[in-house]
């Protein structure tokens, strides 16, 4: 689908969708649900808002990070949206199981993030989960 498709799909349906299911309507999201909504941020154009459903979602497990790694560095959203590639970084960080997932891989995305200004508290986490 082209950027105008999947911007009108999310504003006419899939947002509404998530918002439910943050409420638990029909039923609670599991991880792998969370591990494949993570994909969408990298393909719907309104970044911003699916990157605040994404971290609005309590985890209860551990989510499958290693596709979201792989998505990053091949999307813009680096470029273009530091701060939520930044937020959305040390979410995926927090929940995953570090033992499966390439540390360099991590390192890379989030040096780059680093270096499109990216900073605050923001860059600071990514220190952090660098450290």
């Amino acid at each position: 689908m082209d950027a105008k498709t999947v911007s009108d799909v999310w504003k006419k349906w899939l947002k509404q969708y998530c918002q439910l299911r943050l409420d638990n309507i029909p039923s609670a999201i599991t991880t792998d649900e969370l591990s494949e909504m993570i994909s969408w941020v990298f393909i719907i154009p309104e970044t911003e808002e699916i990157v605040d459903v994404i971290l609005s979602i309590k985890v209860e497990g551990i989510i499958r990070a290693e596709l979201s790694l792989f998505d990053f560095g091949e999307s813009d959203i680096i470029i273009n949206h530091p701060n939520e590639a930044a937020k959305l970084l040390v979410y995926i960080y927090n929940n995953c199981n570090k033992a499966v997932i390439s540390k360099h891989q991590i390192r890379e995305i989030a040096n780059k993030i680093i270096s499109n200004n990216v900073g605050g508290d923001l860059r600071e986490r990514l220190e952090e989960m660098l450290a």
